[in-house]
């Protein structure tokens, strides 16, 4: 990360590029904090009304002296520097997949030989050899980790990835099938980040009747997993009705995950990301057999 003066912009405004190109602007108030409203509060003071970058929630710049008043009101008060470090963190994250580049990647597996722990470092470095090119060459494994940051799935654990590559490459040729066999390996790891506190996994699914639309407009390949046309009409509905149960759920502070066959998932992930949630789109085998699923919300067809 560089961060450098720009004189040319207006004051207060900062603006955050990858690699070069601008992905986000925005203007901070360095003498107000930002004030996040819940739905039905009423501001305890005037102040300048905007939208929260990040999510976009309804927000007020406002003078520090009613902070207090804010905080009372049921408000999250924000100074300016925590917007923007927030709004850098957000900007990273939903672009890690752009940041990893072939040079990154190779510094990534250059790290694994040199770990602080001898033992394992020269374990990875075997591992490394025998995997890559020959069973794992550098151009899927790289367009396989973009998949996977794309969705924000962590590759810290980079030896079951080679692992999971190595076991279907010879008979899948496309990332995204072998990403599908990735993210199963990976499950325990991912249902990790999702369950509650109970233990419980909360899901959304998708009513029986879509996977007949999915089939009548099912376009198959001889390569990789197949696409769905859907009509323009059906696409927007079917994302508007996970928008909608989303929002439901997350008002009530759940975090859930949309559940579908690995068949469907890739599609369900580019109608999710149309809508531009966070969202996260499982299959039923990356679920396990030890998970506690509550499906709170069943999207009707």
């Amino acid at each position: 990360i560089r961060l450098t003066d720009n004189g040319a912009l207006p004051a207060g405004t900062y603006v955050i590029r990858i690699q070069g190109a601008e992905r986000v602007r925005d203007r901070l108030r360095k003498d107000r904090v930002l004030a996040l409203l819940p739905d039905g509060v009423e501001p305890p003071a005037d102040g300048l009304d905007v939208r929260e970058p990040v999510y976009g929630a309804p927000a007020r710049w406002v003078d520090p002296r009613h902070e207090e008043a804010f905080s009372l009101a049921g408000a999250t008060v924000v100074t300016p520097s925590e917007v923007l470090a927030t709004h850098l963190l957000e900007v990273v994250k939903a672009n890690l997949g752009k940041l990893m580049t072939l040079k990154a990647l190779r510094r990534l597996l250059d790290e694994m030989t040199r770990l602080s722990d001898t033992a394992r470092g020269e374990a990875n470095k075997r591992l490394i050899d025998e995997l890559i090119p020959d069973k794992v060459p550098q151009d899927v494994l790289l367009a396989v980790l973009r998949l996977l940051l794309d969705e924000r799935v962590s590759i810290r654990n980079l030896p079951l990835i080679l692992e999971a590559i190595a076991e279907v490459r010879s008979f899948h040729a496309a990332p995204e099938t072998v990403c599908e066999h990735v993210r199963q390996r990976l499950g325990f790891q991912i249902v990790a980040g999702l369950r509650r506190a109970d233990g419980t996994l909360p899901l959304i699914q998708l009513a029986p009747e879509w996977e007949k639309r999915f089939q009548a407009h099912t376009l198959e390949h001889d390569r990789g997993l197949p696409d769905v046309a859907l009509p323009p009409e059906d696409f927007n509905r079917l994302a508007a009705a996970i928008a909608e149960r989303y929002a439901r759920i997350a008002a009530q502070a759940d975090n859930p995950a949309l559940v579908t066959s690995t068949r469907r998932r890739r599609f369900l992930r580019t109608v999710v990301a149309t809508r531009g949630l966070q969202l996260p789109v499982l299959s039923f085998e990356e679920i396990g057999l030890d998970a506690k699923p509550a499906v709170l919300a069943v999207v009707a067809a």
